[in-house]
């Protein structure tokens, strides 16, 4: 069975998702930054849904935010443990969540909602526990970017096979509408990536290049909308 379909896989041989999580403990310092400046109002408690090892909800303990996570993987949720304080619930995100309606003032889902079968069960039941005025913040990767022009097959998109729902802004608007959003402002960030780009400390022309096609992608990134990580930010 593709693993993508079988629940099983993310609940015990799915550690090897979580490969870069440490690494994402800086990009989630981003993060945060970002919800604080586009949410732009007081957030008091906070849903991380697929928390995978904790990182981002580690650096809500940190702000005195109070702090939830879901995840359907038991083996990251033991390491998430180690890393912060949140209350930390093993389940399907797009099964029915614990809490009571508008308990949330922000909800999170990172690098996430591609990864599952049924996207409207979970947009669903954030919508129902956000607070009125409340905020859901999603990033996934953009199927319009340039990356995924250029790339077709390689993209990281399409590589890796636990992806089974890719979103352009367009289709995830829609889907954000059709759930009872009617607030959304969407933004598409980051570079075009493929593993014969990255940067070697030994290849001065491969750095070059790297350098000069990021100058000139940050040009066209925003009012395009070709970034390869689509950020939307959902009010209630």
């Amino acid at each position: 069975m593709n693993p993508q379909y079988d629940r099983s896989y993310y609940e015990t041989a799915y550690p090897d998702g979580y490969a870069f999580d440490k690494i994402r403990e800086v990009v989630n310092i981003g993060r945060f930054s970002l919800l604080l400046k586009k949410t732009g109002r007081k957030i008091s408690r906070i849903l991380d849904v697929g928390c995978g090892y904790g990182y981002f909800l580690k650096i809500c303990d940190a702000y005195g935010l109070s702090t939830y996570g879901i995840d359907v993987s038991k083996y990251a949720l033991i390491k998430a443990k180690l890393n912060t304080k949140a209350i930390l619930i093993q389940q399907s995100v797009e099964d029915p969540f614990p809490f009571p309606d508008m308990f949330f003032d922000v909800v999170v889902a990172f690098d996430f909602i591609d990864h599952l079968i049924h996207p409207v069960k979970f947009l669903q039941e954030t919508y129902r526990v956000l607070k009125r005025s409340g905020v859901l913040i999603i990033e996934c990767e953009n199927s319009h970017s340039l990356s995924a022009t250029i790339f077709t097959k390689n993209w990281i998109g399409y590589a890796d096979k636990t992806h089974i729902n890719l979103f352009s802004p367009k289709t995830l608007k829609a889907m954000l509408l059709k759930t009872g959003f009617t607030r959304i402002r969407l933004e598409t960030r980051g570079l075009p990536y493929h593993p014969k780009m990255r940067p070697s400390r030994t290849r001065v022309k491969r750095r070059t290049l790297v350098a000069i096609t990021a100058k000139m992608y940050k040009m066209f990134r925003l009012p395009l909308g070709l970034g390869d990580h689509i950020f939307a930010y959902c009010f209630k």
